[in-house]
């Protein structure tokens, strides 16, 4: 048996009546919180496992006439697929008999499942395929919560490995994953168990997962190298946008792929004239020393520059400590749309938040280098940890940029 906690939408759509004496799991994945979307002119229902955070896409119409079925059909294809043995997976679906449906309990839980479920819209949107948007968001990674036991990202995969007792060390190399979502044939689904009376699941090749695929979008990019001004050895990043992206969500690219965390202001400086977000500028939180007016960076887009007078333009942030960014054209592609924002290639770390400019940083990155610098232990207690000026983590950065992107939402404005 297992408990599915679901959203006060999905019980009302299923008619259903919370319980409130709740079975004993019988196997691993005992509790799931799900919800149900509407994506278009069909119906999902999204499940979120809240021991391994793992996300299944079921279709309204299969999961409203057998949930277990549904499940059994959905939860082996993506443990088979990320090498859970078979004889595992059996085992574990031998002990989904039952559903017991009751109320939502834990807030962190629901985040947890509502920022997944927008990247699995828009995936649905597109037409990708269920198993391939589940095998993308086994490696989906969550920030920790004061309540989990570990400081670092939690990501399902590892999860689940670690569920099943499993090393999965072997699958993190991206050729692995790759290969995941290249498949293009969903394992076999074997007979449910009989020792409770369920009907008989059939082949997962024989199930609608997802609508028929329409043609992949493409989608024009710019490939732009950002450098930060006045440091030697350089910081820079190489990354992919949309031509068409807007200076705002460039602001979101620049902030993930350099490593900064959006505390402080920022402005565009672009044929002379300054893009900035005019709803703080406004407020008088910053006077622009442009003589022109700032422009709303929401509103004007890369796509609106001809490229040629685009070769170098600037991007501020921190206007106090003043880390100005040199960002150059170097190229352009023509690639699938959910390829169009990534980060390419780096070198070297970020600066700290506040650590006071150029000049601050210098001071810091000598003190932190040297144990007899005299400041050495006031700067190690100031940040709180031992940093590594030459240290750049380009798949940290990715993912990060792959949130950013996919929640549709940014950093937040802190004030």
């Amino acid at each position: 048996m297992i408990t599915l906690r679901a959203t006060k939408k999905l019980l009302d759509k299923l008619k259903a009546t919370p319980a409130t004496v709740l079975p004993v799991p019988t196997g691993r994945l005992g509790t799931w919180y799900a919800d149900v979307r509407a994506v278009g002119r069909q119906h999902i229902v999204v499940l979120v496992n809240e021991a391994t955070l793992m996300s299944l896409i079921i279709p309204w119409s299969e999961f409203k006439g057998n949930p277990v079925a549904a499940m059994h059909t959905s939860l082996r294809a993506l443990l088979l697929a990320i090498s859970i043995p078979a004889s595992a997976v059996d085992e574990e679906l031998a002990t989904i008999t039952g559903v017991t449906f009751t109320k939502t309990a834990s807030k962190v839980m629901l985040g947890r499942m509502n920022a997944p479920a927008l990247m699995i819209e828009m995936m649905v949107t597109e037409g990708m395929p269920f198993h391939e948007i589940e095998m993308r968001m086994i490696g989906y990674f969550y920030m920790p919560t004061s309540s989990d036991p570990e400081p670092d990202i939690i990501l399902p995969n590892h999860r689940t490995y670690d569920l099943f007792g499993i090393d999965g060390s072997a699958f993190d190399d991206e050729r692995v994953v790759q290969q995941w979502l290249n498949a293009t044939l969903m394992p076999t689904a074997t007979p449910m168990p009989t020792a409770t009376p369920m009907p008989t699941v059939p082949p997962a090749s024989t199930v609608s997962r997802a609508p028929i695929r329409r043609p992949v979008p493409l989608t024009d990019t710019l490939i732009l190298r950002i450098e930060l001004e006045g440091i030697r050895p350089e910081i820079w990043r190489t990354v992919m946008v949309p031509a068409k992206i807007t200076l705002r969500r460039l602001h979101d690219v620049i902030q993930a792929a350099m490593g900064w965390d959006d505390s402080h202001l920022h402005s565009f400086t672009i044929n002379g004239k300054e893009y900035a977000d005019t709803s703080v500028m406004d407020h008088g939180f910053y006077e622009s020393p442009n003589s022109n007016r700032v422009k709303e960076e929401r509103s004007v887009t890369l796509y609106s520059f001809p490229l040629a007078s685009l070769e170098t333009f600037t991007y501020l942030y921190d206007m106090g400590d003043s880390w100005k960014h040199t960002i150059s054209v170097i190229g352009t592609d023509h690639v699938e749309h959910d390829t169009s924002f990534r980060v390419i290639d780096g070198a070297n770390a970020c600066p700290p938040e506040d650590v006071g400019g150029v000049h601050g940083y210098a001071w810091f990155v000598l003190a932190m280098m040297h144990p007899q610098y005299e400041d050495h232990q006031q700067v190690l207690e100031w940040f709180g940890r031992p940093f590594d000026h030459t240290m750049f983590d380009l798949r940290a950065a990715q993912r990060l940029l792959h949130v950013i992107v996919y929640s549709g939402a940014g950093y937040p404005w802190k004030k």
